[in-house]
């Protein structure tokens, strides 16, 4: 593949982007307007290249997982507890790991720090069993001791994420051995352990280091800094304004124990990309298409088509075809509150939905992808079986909550008994819920909606 210029990319996204405004020429919907072109926003100044630092040596290039990302946490900050700007989104959490996660295509439990978590019959209590070959990076066994601190730690720290479901649930936890922890509830909590104690998406607990934590007057105040304890198979080895290093450490615990393989990356180079995710991406997808980010945050399905058009080697969660994205936890989505008026009458939100054409936003703002939909929660295969049990059926055919009439959504706004929805302007919120990173997303649905929307 040979590499391409910034200004031939340019030249051929240019002509994407005005295929993808003709597209949103064609009739429309009343008081709808074209989606913006994928790349009208600014361009972006070019991001710092990834320098090889000598003292971490060289990784082979195929064994290199390079990402474009937005480095979120402060420089040093390796300590999941710490109030200074922790994340585990950009690299850090290939440093602390789980009792369990859970592959919600697979929809099952993948036990790996504790080899079991067993409920009694009346889910009051909650046996914990570690695997025997857990370990630190430090060579320390991670054992019951670090699991009753993190336990521990949550319950007692009003500053820790889940200190209010300890307080709600738990009645108290001890240890019997090394390997077993119980944790007895005050009242059955059926859900505590895939809700609390197991990794998924953005939530759940990883087990941090007793050894490590245990000796600082102020848990949250502690940075942690590249060589803090950890569980995980790879180690901070470089880390500046620009990028962070991960190394891989040939003495992880979970391939001795044959819990997982020897992962083919060995480094993970995160680039400081910086600026707004989604907009003025020209630069980093150049870069793409040259072999020298794997990986990046968001960017628009035009973007992306070009970048697919010019190296073959590149793919996506769909392929070729779009969406382009995978099936995300936080989908962009629109909410009321129901308590405030006007949103409170079922006709203003019943209008609301009769405005959107979700036909149009799957033409154009996924390229005919059918992404849109009439459910609050993305469709996951067990979520999908919850849409095809007779009774939700039965309601979607009884109010038809995808049908677009700009006819009967007037009608519902114009009835004498009926609040117009310019009263609330200024008083009550719509509240779009977004990924934080798809802003520009976001902005390009606003193009589509009704003008009355618009306050």
């Amino acid at each position: 593949m040979s590499k391409i210029s910034r200004r031939d990319f340019l030249r051929v996204s240019a002509v994407t982007a005005v295929g993808a405004l003709l597209a949103a020429c064609g009739p429309a919907a009343p008081a709808a307007t074209s989606a913006p072109a994928a790349t009208s926003a600014p361009a972006a100044t070019a991001a710092p290249k990834a320098t090889e630092p000598a003292k971490v040596g060289a990784a082979p290039r195929n064994r290199t997982l390079n990402l474009a990302w937005s480095l979120g946490t402060a420089l040093g900050v390796t300590n999941p507890w710490a109030s200074t700007g922790y994340t585990h989104q950009d690299g850090a959490a290939t440093l602390y790991e789980g009792l369990s996660y859970y592959a919600i295509y697979a929809s099952k439990e993948i036990p790996w720090l504790a080899e079991s978590m067993t409920y009694n019959a009346d889910f009051t209590q909650l046996t914990i069993k570690l695997r025997k070959e857990a370990m630190w990076s430090d060579g320390k066994p991670l054992t019951s001791k670090d699991v009753l601190f993190t336990f521990n730690g949550q319950k007692s720290n009003n500053k820790l994420a889940y200190n209010a479901q300890f307080n709600t649930f738990v009645k108290d936890m001890n240890a019997t051995d090394d390997q077993t922890v119980v944790v007895n509830f005050k009242t059955p909590a059926p859900r505590f352990k895939f809700e609390v104690l197991t990794l998924k998406f953005d939530t759940g607990i990883e087990m941090v280091p007793e050894s490590v934590l245990g000796k600082e007057a102020d848990v949250n105040a502690f940075q942690g800094g590249n060589d803090m304890t950890h569980s995980g198979p790879y180690t901070v080895t470089v880390w500046d304004a620009n990028q962070k290093i991960y190394d891989y450490r040939a003495d992880w615990w979970a391939v001795k124990a044959g819990v997982a393989k020897t992962p083919d990356v060995q480094r993970v180079v995160v680039s400081q990309i910086g600026g707004q995710v989604g907009q003025g991406m020209d630069i980093i997808a150049q870069r793409v298409v040259n072999n020298e980010f794997d990986a990046t945050l968001d960017m628009r399905a035009a973007v992306i088509g070009t970048i697919l058009k010019n190296n073959a080697k590149v793919t996506t969660h769909t392929g070729s075809k779009s969406p382009y994205g995978y099936l995300d936890w936080w989908p962009n989505s629109l909410w009321c509150n129901t308590q405030l008026a006007p949103f409170s009458d079922p006709n203003v939100r019943k209008a609301m939905s009769l405005s959107i054409d979700r036909d149009k936003i799957d033409e154009i703002l996924y390229e005919g992808a059918k992404v849109s939909s009439i459910y609050p929660f993305p469709l996951y295969p067990n979520l999908v079986k919850f849409t095809q049990l007779p009774a939700v059926q039965a309601l979607i055919t009884k109010y038809n909550p995808r049908e677009f009439s700009l006819e009967k959504s007037a009608a519902l706004m114009t009835a004498p008994d009926s609040p117009r929805i310019r009263m609330a302007c200024g008083s009550a919120k719509m509240a779009p819920r977004s990924r934080r990173s798809s802003m520009a997303l976001k902005a390009s649905t606003a193009t589509l909606c009704p003008s009355w929307w618009k306050c």
